[in-house]
C-alpha cells in the first residue's frame, strides 16, 4: 500500500508539535519537508520550534524552508504570546544542525521540491500566505502534484479564538485565505470541530509508551499544563493529521462566503466550495491517539 505524501505548512506552536509528531509517528505517512511561516510567532522562532519537534521525533535528515515572515500585505505577526515569547511554552529541547534550512521567502524553492512528488496532501497549520505565494508562482500546475488541501482553520458556527469574532489562523491574513479559497477546494478543520476537543491532563497521567514520538507527545502536553495551569490542551492541528489517517466523517458546502473582516465563514454567503470535518468523537480521538504514539 502506498504511502500518504504529506507537506506541513505551519506556525509551530504546541498544537503544530502535535501534528509533526503524528506525522512522524506513522508509518503510513511519508514527510515531504516543512515550510515554516510566521503566525504564533515570528518566522526565526517558528523555524527554529520546527527544528526542535523534529529534533525530537529524529526527522534530522528533514528540510525546513523557511517560509513567510508577514502577510501578503507585510503586515507583521499578530502575535498574542498564547504559547509564550517562544511560541512552545518554555519546554526545553534540543535543535539538530543536520536538518536542513533552507531561507525561502517567496517559495520559489518550495514548489522546486513539490514538483518532485504526485499525490501531495498539503497541510496549512497556520496562516494560508505561503499557500497563496505558491498558487501565485505556480498556476494551475500546482494542482499536478498537489492532490488535496487541509487546512487548520476558519470557523463556521461558532464564535472563533479573536477578539473580531473569526479564528486564528484566518483572520491573520484574510486576503491570503480569499485567494485560497478561490484556487481550490479544501478540507477544512475548523475551530468549530477544535474547540470540542482536548487531550486531558487526567488522561495523559495514564499514558504509558516506549515510542519516542508518544514520550515527546507527552512531554509537550505536561510542559503545556505547567505553564499555562491548565488541566487540558486543545489537539487543533493534530487533528488534520488523524483526520489523513483516519478519514472522519466530513460534509460539503458549494456555497461558502468569508467575512472580510474578521475571517468567518458564512454559509450560503457566497460560491466557495469547501469540504469540512463536522463530527469528531472524543473517545474515538483519543483510540486514534493512543494507536498512532503506541501508547498503552
Amino acid at each position: 500500500m502506498s504511502k500518504i505524501n504529506i507537506i506541513i505548512d505551519n506556525d509551530s506552536g504546541i498544537d503544530d508539535s502535535f501534528a509533526i509528531t503524528l506525522a512522524a509517528a506513522s508509518s503510513k505517512i511519508n514527510y515531504i519537508c516543512t515550510i515554516s511561516s510566521w503566525g504564533n510567532s515570528n518566522i526565526e522562532q517558528d523555524t527554529f520550534n520546527d527544528n526542535c519537534f523534529l529534533t525530537a521525533n529524529n526527522l534530522t535528515d528533514h528540510t525546513i524552508y523557511r517560509g513567510s515572515a508577514t502577510d501578503i500585505l507585510g503586515n507583521p505577526p499578530l502575535t498574542d504570546g498564547y504559547f509564550g515569547k517562544d511560541n512552545k511554552c518554555d519546554i526545553d529541547l534540543k535543535t539538530s544542525k543536520d536538518i536542513k534550512i533552507i531561507n525561502d521567502e517567496n517559495l520559489f524553492k518550495s514548489w522546486d521540491e513539490i514538483q518532485k512528488h504526485k499525490d501531495i496532501q498539503y497541510v496549512v497549520l497556520g496562516p494560508c500566505t505561503n499557500l497563496f505565494k505558491l498558487i501565485k508562482i505556480a498556476g494551475k500546475k500546482l494542482w499536478d502534484h498537489i492532490t488535496q488541501v487541509i487546512i487548520m482553520g476558519g470557523n463556521l458556527h461558532s464564535k472563533g479564538n479573536t477578539p473580531g469574532g473569526g479564528e486564528y489562523n484566518f483572520a491573520s491574513d484574510i486576503p491570503a485565505v480569499e485567494q485560497v479559497l478561490n484556487a481550490c477546494s479544501p478540507t477544512l478543520v475548523t475551530w468549530d470541530i477544535a474547540e470540542k476537543l482536548a487531550i486531558t491532563k487526567q488522561e495523559i497521567q495514564k499514558w504509558k509508551t516506549k515510542s519516542i514520538h508518544g514520550n515527546f507527545f507527552i512531554k509537550i502536553c505536561k510542559g503545556f499544563y505547567d505553564y499555562k495551569k491548565h488541566d487540558l490542551v486543545h489537539l487543533c492541528d493534530g487533528l488534520c493529521i488523524l483526520d489523513l489517517l483516519y478519514d472522519y466523517k466530513k460534509t460539503k458546502i458549494n456555497n461558502l462566503g468569508l467575512n472580510l473582516e474578521n475571517g468567518k465563514l458564512i454559509e450560503n454567503g457566497g460560491n466557495y466550495s469547501i469540504t469540512y470535518v463536522d463530527k469528531f468523537d472524543v473517545s474515538k480521538m483519543y483510540k486514534d491517539l493512543k494507536e498512532v504514539l503506541k501508547i498503552d
